[in-house]
């Protein structure tokens, strides 16, 4: 009987050994096979679309939890919005990274793609105040630089990036969207703080930097730190909050 038991605890183990094996492999399985699905349905519906894509050179990369990169050269601003369009609907696509630019050939050398990659990553990497929607075209012209900017401080650092990654003309197509800069957003918080709490004046001290505000002080209540936070968070320019304030020397922490 007991030999019996033994040999039963033994093929126990084995197969649990082998099903631990099946399942580490599933998800490698899986996620292979759900790559090869959601990017052979985004080029299909590319493929079936009319009118159809003009010059194009696509490439289709999926980044795993439902993410997926565009990258390449389209022929218009229409068609890269028609591609981006395509992907978002795809079934289980959740975001969709449009790094696509455009061309008017529909293509670009390997040098001009990776000049444009290059000014798209030094933007994230250092211009990170302030809002902004940019699409960057490197033509036999110059780089184009198209789209909207928040504040004219965030232009300028836009442009300057291009002019440092790029040896080429930098063409400036940017609109400024909102032309509050830092010194009018600090007069007007330093004007509501005179009015609204200007018992505030010498212990509030105000920063601001391409829309970010940041506070330093000592408060009263937490609740006068939220009123001040909110009022401020209402001034033309203000993007975001940053505060280092405290309450009775603590710092101060938001209650949820």
């Amino acid at each position: 009987m007991r030999g019996g038991n033994s040999n039963c605890k033994v093929s126990k183990f084995r197969i649990a050994a082998v099903a631990l094996m099946v399942s580490s492999v599933v998800p490698f399985v899986d996620a292979s096979a759900v790559w090869q699905e959601i990017t052979g349905s985004i080029k299909e519906d590319m493929g079936a679309l009319r009118p159809p894509l003009g010059p194009h050179n696509v490439d289709i990369e999926y980044r795993g939890k439902g993410v997926v990169r565009l990258n390449g050269v389209v022929s218009s601003e229409s068609e890269r919005e028609r591609i981006a369009s395509i992907a978002e609907q795809t079934d289980g696509v959740k975001e969709v990274e449009n790094e696509l630019t455009v061309s008017a050939a529909g293509y670009v050398s390997g040098e001009a793609q990776d000049e444009v990659r290059r000014i798209k990553q030094e933007l994230r990497e250092q211009v990170r105040g302030g809002g902004y929607s940019v699409s960057i075209e490197s033509t036999h012209d110059g780089v184009v630089l198209r789209g909207d900017a928040a504040t004219v401080q965030t232009k300028e650092e836009i442009l300057k990036v291009a002019k440092a990654v790029s040896k080429k003309n930098i063409i400036d197509q940017i609109v400024v969207t909102n032309l509050v800069d830092d010194a009018a957003i600090k007069k007007s918080i330093e004007q509501l703080v005179r009015k609204e709490y200007p018992s505030l004046l010498k212990t509030l001290d105000v920063e601001v930097s391409k829309g970010i505000v940041t506070l330093h002080g000592n408060l009263r209540s937490r609740r006068e730190v939220d009123k001040v936070l909110a009022s401020i968070l209402m001034v033309d320019g203000v993007t975001d909050i940053q505060s280092d304030l405290t309450v009775g020397g603590r710092p101060y922490v938001r209650e949820k």
